[in-house]
């Protein structure tokens, strides 16, 4: 006798196009079963049409460098995507994020792996929508400079709540922490301006005495923690 079932077992992750994977069941419909359990999509080339569409994927990292948005809709359900993920390897983003609001209108956590391609785009309401957000350097850590600015960033996502990102002075740390009103939690990477042995003594002299009056900090009202490689976690009550 032979027992077989739905593989609700399978992972929930899954890359395209598909690798070589082979499912053995009586059930014809098998990789449409797994298709509406994913939930983590990464997208290496919209080009390609798919058998099924991902109906119910809620993190989407795209790495294919030229998107089609003709297809991509094709592949997934863009409708439920709640967090997008932009591999630097993508070099139209301002194209990318034309296209956000309409497809996108779960979309409240955004990545992007290159901090440089933002200041490119111009200001878009779908960034009001966006509450974490991380923007990665996938350069040398202590050799190149980041060159967010940072009253754009804090004029472009006014609304997040959640920040990961490197900076380039305590000064940065200082004027984000002010101009993102609504901000509980930051992770800030100083691993291009500081060591770790400098890092416990300056950082929450700082805090103390060089924020402003719209979110001055004291011992009340924030948690900090030090990471090993140069990182301060912040939550601000």
């Amino acid at each position: 006798m032979r027992l077989f079932t739905a593989p609700l077992f399978a992972s929930r992750n899954i890359d395209f196009p598909l690798s070589n994977t082979f499912y053995h069941s009586y059930a014809s419909d098998i990789e449409h079963i797994i298709a509406e359990r994913i939930e983590n999509l990464s997208i290496q080339d919209s080009t390609i049409s798919p058998k099924y569409c991902y109906q119910q994927v809620k993190s989407l990292r795209l790495y294919c460098s030229d998107i089609s948005f003709r297809t991509l809709p094709l592949i997934v359900n863009l409708t439920t995507v709640e967090h997008l993920w932009i591999a630097n390897t993508i070099l139209s983003l301002p194209i990318v994020i034309d296209y956000l609001p309409i497809l996108m209108p779960r979309l409240h956590r955004l990545t992007i792996d290159d901090t440089d391609m933002i200041l490119y785009c111009k200001p878009k309401p779908i960034f009001k929508q966006i509450r974490t957000l991380k923007l990665t350097s996938n350069n040398n850590r202590r050799a190149a400079k980041s060159t967010i600015y940072v009253p754009k960033l804090c004029s472009f996502f006014s609304n997040v709540e959640h920040l990961i990102m490197r900076i380039n002075s305590f000064q940065d740390m200082t004027d984000i922490i002010d101009g993102l009103e609504h901000l509980s939690s930051v992770t800030f990477d100083m691993s291009y301006f500081c060591n770790i042995s400098s890092l416990f003594d300056l950082a929450e002299q700082w805090f103390g005495s060089n924020t402003g009056s719209r979110r001055m900090l004291n011992k009340k009202n924030y948690t900090i923690r030090y990471t090993t490689d140069c990182c301060i976690f912040l939550w601000i009550s």
